[in-house]
């Protein structure tokens, strides 16, 4: 009779280790789908305060704005929740696929990386909009 590779406790631990890497997954686009949406919203109360205070040019390019600060939403929500995950996330075969989408190997890089990320990417996503609301005005 041949013994199985591995045993029932080592199939549990897997399986729980596993549900840990998508729950962390699922929480990783919960967070940044959530900071788009808000980020959209806060655009959107852009437009319609732009609107309400009787303006009407550059209505075109103040229409951008809600999609500007939505991607900076995103950036930011998924930076952020890559940025303070577990090493063991980021180790493991879920959190391969983010290491290998940031470049390195290194949890150490990768933080540093995604703190980078976060902070370059939401600033010129959040610049534009802003720039967008400025050239409406003038």
């Amino acid at each position: 009779m041949e013994r199985p590779e591995r045993s029932f406790d080592d199939h549990w631990a897997s399986v729980v280790e596993e549900g840990f890497h998508q729950r962390y997954q699922k929480r990783i686009t919960t967070v940044a789908t959530a900071c788009g949406v808000v980020g959209g919203l806060l655009g959107v109360v852009l437009v319609v305060v732009y609107v309400w205070q009787g303006r009407t040019d550059g209505l075109s390019r103040m229409l951008f704005a809600p999609v500007a600060f939505a991607g900076g939403g995103y950036m930011f929500g998924m930076a952020l929740t890559c940025l303070f995950a577990p090493r063991a996330f980021l180790t493991g075969p879920i959190g391969q696929q983010w290491m290998k989408q940031i470049g390195t190997k290194s949890v150490t890089v990768a933080r540093i990386a995604c703190l980078m990320f976060g902070l370059v990417g939401t600033s010129i996503a959040v610049g534009l909009g802003v720039l967008l609301v400025v050239l409406a005005r003038s």
